[in-house]
This record gives structure tokens, sequence and C-alpha cells, in this order.
């Protein structure tokens, strides 16, 4: 086991080696990572509103999560948290 991981380590450290060069961890691998980091423009207006959070809510997210919300920060980063995810929903990730 130990032969084969440092056999694989030492091929994607060759793969990377050269500075400032891009690189694939093997040869011919397509890459799908763009070059330049895309500023992906949301429109929040396109988002769902944010749901209230009652008690009978945040008591059943705490069993299924095992995270406490039992202060109003907590509930704010939950909500924080709900905006993100329904930010990431409008991304675009098709391969063009």
């Amino acid at each position: 086991m130990k032969r084969i991981f440092r056999s694989v380590f030492l091929q994607i450290r060759c793969a990377h080696e050269g500075a400032g060069a891009r690189k694939t961890p093997f040869p011919g691998e397509e890459i799908h990572i763009p070059d330049q980091p895309y500023n992906s423009k949301i429109d929040d207006s396109l988002l769902a509103k944010i749901p209230q959070f009652d008690a009978k809510l945040i008591a059943h997210l705490e069993r299924l999560s095992l995270v406490r919300f039992d202060s109003e920060q907590a509930v704010a980063n939950l909500r924080n948290s709900v905006r993100i995810a329904q930010r990431l929903e409008l991304v675009d990730v098709e391969v063009s």
C-alpha cells in the first residue's frame, strides 16, 4: 500500500513542478477550471424570501444538525447561510 501511495505521490509531485506553469496531475487530462476567476453577477431580486424560523423549526434543525441555535446571533448566522445557499442556486455551472 505504501509503495502505491508513494508512486502516485511522486507522479503528482513531478507533474506540478515548474513555477507558474499550469499543470495537471495526469498528462492529457482536460482542465475545466478557468485561468481567471469569473465574477458571476447574481440578481438579489431573483432570490426567494428568507423564511422565518419559528421555535418548532429551530428545535427540529437542532436535532438534525446537532448545532445549538440558542442565541439571536446563531439564528442570524442560520439566516445568512440560507441566503448564501439561495445565491448558489442561481450560479450558472454549465460548461460552455
